[in-house]
C-alpha cells in the first residue's frame, strides 16, 4: 500500500502514523512522522547604498533553525516590493558557502542612480521556505560642485566673490541643475587647521550659487556638497 500524508494544518511536531485496512486491522508507527514549519526568516537584514551604483546587503541566520539540511538564501532586488526575483541588469554576489545559516551578505551592482529598491531575503532548508525579510534603500545621484572665484587677488581686507553651480548626472545621459539644495562652504584658517563651516548658501534655480566675503590671509576655502538618499 503506498500513498501520501499532507499536514495541512498539524502542529510542528513529530506524529505516530496509524493505518487501518478494510478488515479493521491497524498498523502503527510510532513517531515516524516530523511536521516542520521551515525555517524562520533571516534577522537583521540591513541594506545600504555604497554609491550611485552599488549596494551592500547584510543579514543574519534564522532564529529558528534545526532542520538537517540548509540549503541556502535567496536575495530578491527589486524597485517593485512585490517582485519574486532581481530586476534585469542588477547583479547580486554572496559567498560562495551558503550551505550554513550563518551571518552572511551580499554586494549588488547595475542600480540606478536616484532609485528607490526593496530587498527580500528568504531562507530554504530541507522542511520549507521561510517568510521574507524585508528592507529597502535608495541610490544617491551622481553629482558635482564646481566652486570659482572672481578674482585671483585681493588687496587684504577686500572682498572676493566665488560662485559655481551644482548638477546631477542623469541614467538617460546629460545633466541637470539641482535648484534648493545646501552647499556649504568650507574653510582652514592654514593648510595644517581643522576644517570648518564657513557658509552655508542654497542653489538657486539653475543650481547656482555665490557668496561675497572678505577672506582671511592664508585661508584655504572649498565648496561640498553633502548630498541626500533619495533626491537630489
Amino acid at each position: 500500500i503506498t500513498g501520501d500524508f499532507k499536514a495541512t494544518s498539524a502542529a510542528v511536531g513529530t506524529y505516530d502514523l496509524t493505518v487501518t485496512d478494510t478488515a479493521g486491522q491497524k498498523g502503527v508507527c510510532t513517531g515516524c512522522v516530523s511536521v516542520s514549519a521551515g525555517p524562520t526568516a533571516p534577522t537583521n537584514l540591513v541594506a545600504v547604498a555604497t554609491s550611485s551604483t552599488t549596494a551592500a546587503i547584510a543579514f543574519g541566520p534564522p532564529a529558528d533553525e534545526s532542520a538537517p539540511t540548509f540549503d541556502g538564501y535567496k536575495i530578491v532586488v527589486s524597485t517593485s516590493a512585490t517582485a519574486t526575483s532581481t530586476d534585469p541588469g542588477i547583479t547580486v554576489t554572496q559567498p560562495a558557502d551558503q550551505t550554513t545559516p550563518a551571518s552572511t551578505g551580499a554586494t549588488v551592482s547595475g542600480l540606478v542612480a536616484g532609485t528607490t529598491y526593496s530587498v527580500s531575503v528568504t531562507a530554504t532548508d530541507s522542511a520549507g521556505t521561510s517568510p521574507a525579510a524585508a528592507a529597502s534603500f535608495s541610490t544617491p545621484y551622481s553629482t558635482t560642485v564646481t566652486l570659482n572665484v572672481a578674482k585671483s587677488q585681493v588687496t587684504y581686507g577686500g572682498k572676493v566673490k566665488i560662485g559655481g553651480q551644482l548638477v546631477r548626472f542623469l541614467a538617460s545621459g546629460g545633466a541637470q541643475q539641482i535648484s534648493g539644495a545646501t552647499i556649504y562652504v568650507v574653510a582652514k584658517a592654514n593648510a595644517g587647521a581643522k576644517l570648518q563651516i564657513f557658509r552655508q548658501l542654497t542653489t538657486d534655480s539653475k543650481g547656482d550659487f555665490s557668496a561675497t566675503f572678505a577672506p582671511s590671509a592664508n585661508a584655504i576655502y572649498a565648496a561640498y556638497y553633502a548630498g541626500k538618499v533619495g533626491t537630489a
